[in-house]
């Protein structure tokens, strides 16, 4: 944790604000005044992968809908942060750091159904996009997913309205 501040004052940021000028795009400080900031702290990461995780929510008023598509009494939202749960395979070996967050996403989503694991239960996922939380599955789509012979760093490649059920 530093100050915002300090991290913006940083020559590694402002080689990073260079960089992103010279490509074109325009740093969100170029357009915002983000001075307000500058007393916050703010979380440093070396790498994007270090910054990846996930996040698991209760599901709020707006996703209620969604919980019509399980069976299992607890639904919850599950967000990669920073990275995703589809990786593409086949990856080139010089575009294989791209993927480094999704691969580390995936990878603490094994660990968490690993470590909540109950013989005989199993664990049930549903993507779609948001608004259409109550829309049909698409049922031709639906898998199973043995956890024990998964290899999560290869990614889940959930698609639009897939049920997937995780054994």
């Amino acid at each position: 944790m530093k100050p915002y501040r300090e991290v913006v004052a940083s020559p590694e940021h402002q080689l990073k604000q260079e960089e992103l000028r010279q490509s074109g795009r325009i740093p969100i400080g170029d357009i915002v005044d983000l001075s307000h900031l500058n007393d916050k702290l703010v979380m440093v990461f070396e790498t994007e992968e270090d910054a990846a995780g996930i996040m698991v929510q209760e599901l709020d008023t707006y996703r209620e809908a969604v919980r019509y598509h399980f069976k299992q009494p607890y639904v919850y939202q599950i967000t990669a942060d920073g990275g995703g749960f589809e990786i593409p395979a086949n990856v080139p070996e010089e575009l294989a750091v791209n993927f480094l967050p999704a691969r580390k996403c995936c990878r603490l989503l094994g660990e968490l159904l690993q470590e909540h694991t109950v013989s005989g239960e199993y664990f049930e996922f549903y993507t779609c996009w948001a608004g259409e939380e109550d829309w049909p599955r698409a049922n031709k789509l639906d898998r199973d997913v043995y956890l024990a012979s998964f290899v999560w760093e290869e990614g889940l490649q959930p698609q639009e309205k897939q049920y997937i059920r995780i054994f």
